[in-house]
C-alpha cells in the first residue's frame, strides 16, 4: 500500500515572512542596497532614522524574538543591540552596550514591503544611558 504525504500549503503568510526575514537579514549586515530589494518602489522608510542608529551605534544588530503574519501583515519583536560609540541626542558616546527593544510592523503587496512602521522603545534606552 502506498503513504500518502501530507501536503503543506505555502500560504501568503509563509511568503510574507519570509520576505521580511530576508530583508532583515541583509539590513543586519548593512547591505542596504539588497535590503531596499525587497521593498516596493513607493514604501517609505525613514532611512535617515535607520542610518542615525548605525551612526550612534556601529555594531548595531537587531534580533528578531517574535513574528506573527496575517493576510498582508507581518509583526516582528525585536531587539536591538549595539554599542555607543557617538553622541545620541546630545548624550556623549558612553561605549556602554545598549539594548532597544520595539515592534516593526509591514504590510506586504505583491511580495515586497509596502510600508513599515517601527516603534522602539528610545526613552528606556536614555535612561540606560545615563545609569
Amino acid at each position: 500500500m502506498e503513504e500518502e504525504m501530507d501536503v503543506i500549503e505555502t500560504t501568503d503568510e509563509y511568503d510574507n515572512v519570509h520576505i521580511v526575514t530576508e530583508y532583515m537579514k541583509y539590513l543586519n549586515a548593512n547591505d542596504i542596497a539588497k535590503a531596499e530589494e525587497y521593498m516596493d518602489d513607493d514604501c517609505v522608510v525613514n532611512r535617515e532614522r535607520l542610518d542615525a542608529f548605525r551612526e550612534y551605534f556601529t555594531d548595531m544588530d537587531i534580533e528578531i524574538q517574535e513574528t506573527i503574519a496575517d493576510g498582508d501583515d507581518v509583526v516582528q519583536r525585536a531587539v536591538i543591540t549595539g554599542t555607543h560609540d557617538n553622541d545620541y541626542y546630545g548624550m556623549p558616546a558612553s561605549h556602554e552596550e545598549i539594548e532597544i527593544s520595539g515592534l516593526v510592523w509591514y504590510h506586504m503587496k505583491d511580495g515586497k514591503i509596502k510600508s513599515q512602521y517601527v516603534e522602539f522603545n528610545v526613552a528606556d534606552s536614555l535612561v540606560n544611558l545615563l545609569d
